[in-house]
């Protein structure tokens, strides 16, 4: 039996496969990104302050660049791979 999707379960369905066709991508790049925020973390002092509000916003603005990177390597990068015939 098969119930008919509505507009949420469609848009929510759209968003997993976004997500999943750029996971791969993801996994390569968020590391060098983890790195490169705690090196300038500890490198310009703030680690100095006793509120970790800077610390949290400094790994929202990683996540934000590590998906953004993603989306473009996956754009760039891997899904004209797939047409090249090796």
């Amino acid at each position: 039996m098969s119930y008919p999707a509505s507009e949420q379960d469609n848009a929510f369905l759209k968003s997993i496969s976004w997500g999943s066709k750029r996971s791969y991508c993801a996994f390569l790049i968020h590391f060098a990104f983890i790195l490169l925020a705690n090196t300038l973390y500890i490198a310009l002092g703030l680690n100095g302050h006793e509120s970790g509000a800077l610390a949290i916003s400094l790994m929202l603005a990683v996540l934000v660049s590590s998906v953004t990177a993603a989306n473009y390597l996956y754009r760039w990068i891997e899904a004209p791979s797939v047409k090249l015939k090796v």
